[in-house]
C-alpha cells in the first residue's frame, strides 16, 4: 500500500450501509450503493479521512446486492434477538453483539472462507488491487477507477502503472482500426 493510499486494512470494520449512525438504512435496490465511510467517519472512534475522496458511495452489482440483502435480513434477526442496541452504527461487519469488530476477526473469518474454497490465500487488501487492475484492464478510465476506490487519479496511475502500457497499446490498435481502408 502506497503512502498516498486512501484505504487501509482497518477500513473494513467501518463500512456501513448508511452515512449517519442511527439513520434509517439507505441501502436499497434503487440506490444500489454502499456508503464507504470506514476510517472516514468523523464521529467518535473513527479517524478522519486521508483524503476528501475517502467518503464515497460505491455502486454495486446485482449479485452483491442480493448477498447484502440476505445479510441485512440476518442482521435484522440479530437485532430482534439482542435488542435495539445491536449494530447502532449500521455496520456491514459487526461482532456477535452488534459492536465494532476487530480487523483481526474479519481477517480470520476471511482466511477460513478462502481455505474452505481451496483457493490460494491473498490478503484482503490485495482484493482491492485485483479489483482495480481488472477494471483498468477492462478499459475503465483511471478517473472512474480512482473514484470507485476513493483514490486520486495520480495515485492510481502510479500504483497501477504496470497495467497502463497494455491499455495504451490497445488505444493505438483501436485508432489504427478506425483509419484502416475499408473496401
Amino acid at each position: 500500500m502506497g503512502p498516498n493510499s486512501t484505504s487501509s486494512p482497518v477500513e473494513l470494520p467501518g463500512v456501513c450501509l448508511t452515512s449517519t449512525p442511527g439513520a434509517a438504512t439507505r441501502f436499497t435496490r434503487k440506490s444500489r450503493c454502499l456508503s464507504m465511510a470506514g476510517t472516514t467517519r468523523t464521529w467518535p472512534g473513527y479517524n478522519p479521512p486521508k483524503s476528501k475522496n475517502g467518503i464515497r458511495k460505491v455502486p454495486l452489482d446485482q449479485g452483491t446486492m442480493k448477498i447484502l440483502s440476505k445479510h441485512r435480513i440476518q442482521q435484522g434477526r440479530e437485532k430482534l434477538l439482542h435488542g435495539g442496541d445491536y449494530n447502532p452504527e449500521d455496520l456491514v461487519f459487526c461482532n456477535s453483539i452488534g459492536g465494532r469488530p476487530r480487523y483481526r476477526k474479519i481477517r480470520d473469518s476471511y482466511k477460513s472462507m478462502v481455505k474452505a474454497t481451496g483457493l490460494p490465500y491473498i490478503p484482503p487488501h490485495s482484493l482491492r488491487h485485483t479489483h482495480a487492475t481488472l477494471l483498468l484492464k477492462d478499459g475503465h478510465s483511471v478517473k472512474a477507477v480512482a473514484e470507485r476506490l476513493g483514490d486520486d487519479p495520480a495515485t492510481i496511475e502510479k500504483t497501477y502503472a504496470h497495467v497502463l502500457p497494455s491499455m495504451r497499446e490497445a488505444i493505438v490498435k483501436s485508432i489504427e482500426c478506425m483509419f484502416e481502408e475499408r473496401p
